[in-house]
């Protein structure tokens, strides 16, 4: 992962996974993208991914799990997620799991609606929901986009709404955050 890291800060990036026990504060900002957060009080591990798209064209999931291309789709990232999760023997049903993003951006160039962010919000449940996994907080939806800050260290995360963010204004935000590579958007 190409993390931006800043004192006890990270910068998320689309298409990036972070899992560990460090205690960093993790920050992201999304408009239809989403972000997954998820703590474990008892072990102190701690994961949060930034996904652009809704699911990968490769379907042999476990293979495309482990390349990190794979975090941009929603359905690798929380399957790839919950697997760390597990291998650190970590029962699902002890997760605490927040779901950020999938807003309605419209392109200022092309005046149209993306339904990505739906779609983005959908998969994620249907996902948790085959997984028997409960999420605890959800805020996505809407207009406007969010900035996302993830206290690793005890679960907690600090939301903040971005009024009339657009897909430009969201890509600039995380190159100006990140040295990030080109979106297919």
């Amino acid at each position: 992962m190409n993390m931006k890291r800043k004192n006890n800060a990270i910068f998320l990036g689309a298409g990036e996974l972070y899992f560990a026990k460090d205690g960093k504060y993790v920050v992201t900002v999304l408009g239809s993208c989403v972000s997954l957060t998820i703590y474990h009080k008892l072990s102190g591990y701690a994961g949060m991914f930034h996904a652009l798209y809704p699911e990968c064209k490769d379907k042999d999931i476990e293979n495309i799990i482990n390349k990190p291309e794979a975090y941009k789709y929603a359905d690798c990232a929380v399957l790839k997620i919950l697997k760390l999760f597990e291998e650190k023997e970590i029962p699902k049903e002890e997760l605490d799991i927040k779901l950020f993003g999938g807003s309605e951006i419209i392109s200022k160039s092309k005046k149209s609606v993306f339904s990505v962010g739906k779609q983005n919000v959908e998969k994620i449940q249907e996902i948790l929901h085959k997984e028997g996994v409960s999420i605890t907080t959800i805020n996505t939806g809407g207009s406007d986009g969010r900035k996302i800050i993830f206290n690793s260290k005890n679960g907690g995360v600090f939301m903040k709404k971005i009024k009339n963010i657009n897909i430009s204004d969201e890509y600039e935000l995380m190159k100006k955050n990140k040295g990030i590579r080109e979106l297919a958007i």
